[in-house]
């Protein structure tokens, strides 16, 4: 870069992308001009490297708010992601083996296996807040209650779980306008749209994310909101989402692609 000659970053950084391997130690330098480049490579020749801080991760909040109903998304979600799969059969196994039907907690099964895609992400260090069913799934992943039991005590109350959940209780609201004051991002699962509707009203400016768009319910809106997370700073686990299914590792050729156009 000194010689003055005209190359181009793009050519400078993918020759030290390709031949990284020949080398026992790395270093990384940003900038978006050549001069800058320079001065930045110098000073790192020089030893006068800047220690990198780790970035804090933003403080969310996770809402477990209640299915309002079965949803045709679900299907997409199962058939998409095997966390989500496993989970949600599990909820329905032990629903039908110990009670012969399933239809009771298909709301429950629903928010648990969403709650299990959160943590196979890694995201366990989360305040939760709940409301209606989704009380069980909270204290099932905070280890007060067993998979068995909340489904014991959701079976009891199945009057009161009907398809048109009650409205989220005033200590709810409270609790959400005081979340509001130290919460830098909502996470909620997109389906009560009460729920969805509070976030709005009385956490106004903070940020939110659904797990899904309650309308069309695509895994696309799904993996959209992943992409959310991760570009919001949190740092998601891939490997503990991927973790059954299976992938291989494909191997390009280090070297520069021919890139003229050649006709039949």
């Amino acid at each position: 870069m000194l010689t003055g000659n005209d190359y181009s970053l793009n050519d400078i950084a993918y020759a030290t992308n390709v031949s990284k391997g020949n080398g026992n130690f790395r270093a990384a330098v940003v900038a978006n001009n050549k001069p800058g480049a320079i001065a930045a490579l110098g000073e790192c020749m020089a030893g006068d490297l800047h220690e990198i801080k780790p970035v804090p991760q933003p403080r969310c909040t996770v809402i477990y708010g209640g299915f309002t109903e079965s949803r045709p998304h679900i299907l997409s979600m199962c058939q998409e992601s095997l966390v989500f799969k496993m989970a949600y059969a599990k909820c329905n196994e032990i629903l039908e083996n110990k009670y012969g039907q399933s239809s009771i907690g298909a709301s429950f099964a629903a928010e648990h296996a969403f709650a299990s895609v959160l943590k196979s992400l890694g995201l366990t260090n989360l305040t939760v807040m709940s409301a209606g069913a989704g009380a069980y799934v909270a204290k099932c992943f905070s280890g007060e209650l067993t998979l068995e039991a909340a489904l014991d005590l959701l079976f009891d109350e199945k009057n009161k779980m009907s398809e048109k959940t009650a409205e989220p209780p005033k200590s709810f609201i409270n609790g959400l306008i005081k979340s509001a004051e130290t919460t830098d991002l909502f996470i909620t699962t997109g389906v009560h749209e009460d729920i969805d509707s509070l976030v709005s009203q009385y956490a106004d400016g903070v940020a939110s994310v659904a797990l899904y768009n309650p309308q069309s319910g695509s895994y696309d809106e799904f993996q959209a909101a992943l992409r959310a997370l991760f570009l919001f700073g949190l740092r998601l686990d891939w490997k503990g989402f991927y973790q059954y299914n299976k992938k291989e590792k494909i191997f390009l050729a280090p070297y520069p692609f021919n890139r003229k156009n050649k006709q039949d």
